[in-house]
């Protein structure tokens, strides 16, 4: 579940998911969209390969966030999501 500083959902927003072979290299795949309480769900990762995996999400107002997981990560996971400031959005803005 991804919400804001607030502690609000991050609702439609697509989630991304990168697994890492090793360090160097890494594939990324669109995972999930946020739903309107900002869950998603990505069902049958496979934690039996080497490297590690990373969930990551992009939105018009948010920093990128990933947060790496592996088998030890406690289900569910909740990821808090911190705004960009009006100095970064200012050169983002549509126009």
């Amino acid at each position: 579940r991804f919400v804001d500083e607030e502690n609000k959902p991050v609702r439609y927003q697509q989630v991304l998911l990168i697994y890492h072979p090793t360090e160097e290299s890494s594939f990324t795949s669109v995972a999930a969209i946020t739903g309107n309480d900002g869950t998603f769900k990505i069902a049958d990762i496979n934690f039996d390969v080497p490297g590690y995996y990373e969930v990551q999400i992009y939105g018009d107002v948010w920093n990128k966030s990933d947060t790496r997981i592996n088998r030890q990560t406690p289900q569910p996971i909740l990821i808090s999501l911190h705004g960009r400031s009006r100095q970064e959005t200012k050169g983002s803005e549509k126009r």
